[in-house]
């Protein structure tokens, strides 16, 4: 009980707060057969490949994200909502579409895969702190990436799927504008002051993703967690350590199709 309610409180905390980076879920092909279609979707994301031979596959991926408005975990736990109380927010509105492609096989129940994208997105970022005199600093962006990911993953008779995929991903924001007003802060800022000012900004990320999949053949509840790491001395923007995800996923393809017709006769 009480480990669950600690997982709780740690999806919360990830979910309420702002960040200028966030990993998304990642496409992950647990089998492979052609014309099959993979799908996967959860709150603000979505995964489509299909299998245009036994292992060649491509894929689009869809992520979104908005916390504007939503209470952060200071704001959860102060019980003072008077002015001047001191209180640090954050939020932020992400999105992000990718297209890519890949090679997958498969060796008994083993599954193996190499996969490679790009893709575009945009970030809005809030960050104040509620003090006699506020500080206050506003990121707005662009950002494109490229990322290549392997999959290393085992499916257990269909019902039970285990796949690991770490994705080594280039992020590169452009278009950045930003406000700040530096008045008086008590959180550390140096976060915002790296992408202040800047026109551009390149950096690249480690994510080692795990997911885990149970259900029928064809349809799966979904479960993935994704921890970030930056290649940097130190954090260059606010990111995202880890991400847990939630989500349903479909395997259609021939022999589904053919399924249901027979279920007609």
């Amino acid at each position: 009980m009480r480990n669950s309610f600690a997982l709780l409180s740690l999806i919360l905390i990830c979910s309420c707060s702002g960040y200028e980076y966030v990993s998304n879920p990642h496409y992950v092909p647990l089998n492979n057969q052609k014309n099959d279609w993979k799908i996967s979707a959860g709150k603000g994301n979505c995964q489509v490949g299909y299998f245009i031979t036994d292992h060649i596959t491509i894929f689009s991926t869809g992520y979104y994200r908005n916390t504007k408005g939503l209470n952060n975990w200071d704001d959860i736990f102060t019980s003072n909502n008077e002015e001047n109380n001191g209180r640090v927010h954050r939020e932020d509105e992400i999105y992000n579409i990718n297209l890519g492609g890949g090679y997958v096989t498969k060796l008994g129940p083993a599954i193996f895969g190499i996969l490679g994208s790009a893709g575009f997105g945009g970030i809005d970022y809030y960050h104040t702190q509620d003090l006699v005199n506020d500080y206050k600093f506003e990121q707005f962006g662009n950002n494109y990436n490229i990322y290549i990911q392997p999959v290393i993953g085992l499916n257990v008779k269909d019902h039970f799927e285990f796949g690991f995929s770490p994705k080594f991903i280039r992020l590169t924001y452009y278009n950045l504008r930003s406000t700040l007003e530096m008045g008086d802060n008590k959180d550390d800022v140096s976060q915002d002051m790296y992408l202040a000012g800047r026109k551009r900004a390149d950096m690249y990320f480690f994510e080692p993703g795990l997911t885990l999949r149970a259900g029928g053949k064809n349809i799966k509840a979904e479960m993935q967690f994704v921890p970030a790491f930056n290649f940097a001395d130190t954090k260059q923007i606010r990111y995202r350590d880890f991400g847990v995800f939630f989500g349903i996923y479909f395997n259609l393809g021939r022999e589904t199709k053919a399924e249901v017709k027979n279920s007609y006769l």
